[in-house]
């Protein structure tokens, strides 16, 4: 029977895929520490890994290591927002124009079926898995693409823009909606029509972002003015700096 050697590098990526899940899911909060020794003594394993992982996290800008603070789940301000969304609608509105060349019938098929499978979860209320399965959805456009660093700096915004899906998990009041929104991408590829197609991608996530930052906005102006700024929003800026006070006292 064969098993995989795990070595320290195996370790890493171990404790990269559950630390990310984690805050995916909610159950590491923005703003909240992440301490490389519990999670070391949790998972049997030593610090030297769970150091490597928590440096790739970063790098995919999900935490954020401040000298003789620790590492905390990063925090997002509404700019924060604003750049990764209007970033991503220029990536692939620009990357659905180039992959239109290479579009098979297949590569339709793929999508449908990645849709189908969207709604069956959003049925579930399974938003993790929503937002995994959307990002396949504009995943596979980018590979479409045939250009490496499109997809580069595109891959680079993922972890990011899959944390924000997790994080506000009662903005999707109605997941069933994302079907309607990613129907109307499918029948813009239909037409071929390369302008109408580009602008097509490029509006869906700008109408998610502006959905986003409304919730957001309506969500921050409902807060009792008693709450503590470390129980702010995701996209409170302040809400890192107040954990670490309020720590200390």
């Amino acid at each position: 029977m064969a098993f995989e050697k795990l070595n320290h590098n195996t370790l890493a990526k171990q404790v990269v895929r559950e630390v990310r899940l984690q805050i995916f899911s909610g159950t590491l909060k923005p703003g909240e520490r992440v301490v490389e020794s519990e999670i070391a003594t949790a998972m049997g394993i030593s610090r030297g890994p769970v150091r490597e992982a928590l440096a790739e996290l970063e790098k995919e800008g999900l935490v954020i290591t401040s000298p003789r603070k620790g590492t905390y789940v990063k925090s997002f301000e509404l700019k924060d927002i604003e750049e990764i969304y209007t970033l991503r609608a220029l990536l692939e509105g620009f990357a659905v124009s180039l992959a239109l060349d290479r579009f098979q019938e297949q590569d339709l098929a793929y999508l449908r079926d990645l849709l189908d499978q969207i709604v069956e979860m959003a049925e579930k209320k399974d938003v993790i898995e929503v937002s995994r399965l959307n990002m396949q959805f504009h995943k596979k456009i980018m590979e479409l693409s045939d250009h490496k660093r499109l997809y580069d700096t595109w891959q680079s915004l993922l972890a990011q823009t899959q944390m924000l899906s997790a994080m506000t998990t009662e903005y999707y009041t109605s997941l069933i909606d994302i079907r309607k929104s990613h129907k109307i991408l499918l029948d813009a590829l239909v037409t071929g029509d390369r302008d109408h197609i580009k602008r097509s991608f490029e509006q869906h996530i700008l109408k998610s972002m502006n959905e986003l930052l409304d919730f957001l906005k309506k969500m921050k102006e409902e807060r009792p003015s008693g709450e503590s700024r470390a129980e702010a929003l995701p996209g409170d800026g302040e809400a890192e700096k107040s954990l670490g006070e309020k720590r200390k006292g």
